[in-house]
């Protein structure tokens, strides 16, 4: 059997879609492979191994690795995470490595030349032009060329998740071999995407409506991801402002650092939307379920997305969703299918929210049916798993 190696330098919930779909890999995988995960226990530390697989839904049949690690970020480093690869790497077939500009995913590439084994490398949507000139740019473009240069030119093989994303890598590097296979996407069952009456606030039933002068028959938005500053939250927030409806409530689910959250508390403020905007934290689970079930619409309006996979899960619950035409699975999609796409600036959302509140709700159910459909057929798991089957074994 396939013995298959994951890296990624975290595998915590609140680091959002890259962790996630290593996941889904690895699940996936574990069916034609015998797959392990190494990673570091950043924002996972005192976490018992089962509590981790519950949470991010790891299947028992992947290994898992947890090492420890210091420094920060992309620059952390993990002396067990070396040791172990000194004892272990030479015994796998294939290393699939998660991360670009990431000194743990560069010293394990490394280590796959130095012992013969071919990786597929996944930069995470970082070798796009909008990535490279944002943040540190500067670094970035010292580290490219003293060593990550070197990880993209002997891999075997490039994987991206999106045409997009394949676009991007292409133009940068013309010559690089790439494979574009999306994240597979599980359709909840049908009991699970019973959602409340579209335009019906379902704590309102209950006689606790929790935004104080909204009525009952309030539209309930939904944003859920990492709170980073190419979701374009500011945008959404100014977009919210401008509109000349007002029975509209805005819940903002996901973890990001403290200081840009409160940050974005106080533009709220400045914008006197304080009232209709609630901030929900990380959400997991039966938590994220409840939260695609009370929501009317989904939201992100994001400025760079290579996939988007908060947004398929949205899109698999039946929510239509409004999306910025950088959110690449919204290319997929149409307002056929319960896609609203829009630009970035602020007046190109709220012309879509606008376009969004006119539908009825038995407009909304049926582009939500389709909705659901357009997932299944496009990022069906049974797919992707084939999809990885060849990619491996054509190595």
């Amino acid at each position: 059997m396939l013995k298959l190696l994951h890296v990624i330098p975290s595998i915590a919930p609140q680091s959002g879609g890259p962790a996630g779909a290593v996941v889904n890999y690895a699940n996936l995988s574990s069916d034609f492979a015998e797959v392990t995960i190494l990673t570091t226990n950043e924002e996972i530390k005192g976490v018992t191994e089962s509590r981790l697989r519950s949470e991010i839904g790891l299947n028992d049949s992947v290994n898992l690795k947890v090492c420890d690690y210091f420094g920060r970020h992309s620059a952390k480093f993990s002396r067990p995470m070396l040791q172990w690869l000194n004892r272990h790497l030479p015994g796998f077939d294939v290393v699939h490595l998660h991360a670009a500009f990431s000194v743990m995913t560069t010293l394990t590439a490394r280590k796959c030349r130095k012992f013969g084994v071919p990786y597929v490398f996944r930069p995470l949507g970082t070798l796009t032009s909008y990535s490279l000139a944002v943040g540190h740019a500067k670094l970035k473009r010292i580290y490219w060329w003293l060593l990550e240069a070197n990880t993209v030119k002997y891999a075997s093989r490039i994987h991206v998740t999106s045409p997009a994303e394949r676009d991007g890598v292409k133009k940068l590097l013309s010559d690089v071999s790439v494979s574009t296979i999306p994240i597979s996407i599980n359709q909840p069952s049908p009991r699970v995407t019973v959602r409340k009456e579209p335009g019906k606030s379902s704590s309102s039933r209950s006689g606790n409506d929790p935004t104080p002068g909204l009525s009952s028959d309030y539209i309930k938005f939904g944003f859920l991801s990492r709170i980073h500053p190419k979701k374009n939250v500011e945008g959404l927030f100014s977009a919210f402002a401008a509109l000349e409806i007002r029975n509209w409530h805005l819940e903002i689910a996901g973890s990001g650092k403290s200081e840009y959250i409160e940050q974005l508390q106080n533009l709220t403020k400045q914008l006197g939307i304080q009232d209709r905007v609630s901030w929900t934290g990380f959400v997991s689970g039966e938590a994220k379920t409840r939260f695609f079930q009370s929501i009317d619409f989904f939201l992100l309006p994001s400025f760079d997305e290579n996939f988007g996979i908060a947004a398929g899960e949205a899109l698999s619950h039946g929510i239509p969703s409004i999306l910025s035409d950088q959110v690449d699975i919204g290319s997929r999609g149409s307002s056929e299918t319960g896609v609203i796409t829009c630009r970035p600036e602020p007046d190109s959302i709220r012309e879509a929210i606008e376009t969004a509140v006119s539908w009825s709700p038995e407009f909304r159910r049926e582009r939500g049916k389709r909705a659901r459909a357009m997932i299944a057929g496009h990022f069906n798991p049974e797919t992707i798993k084939q999809q990885l089957r060849e990619l491996y074994t054509d190595l």
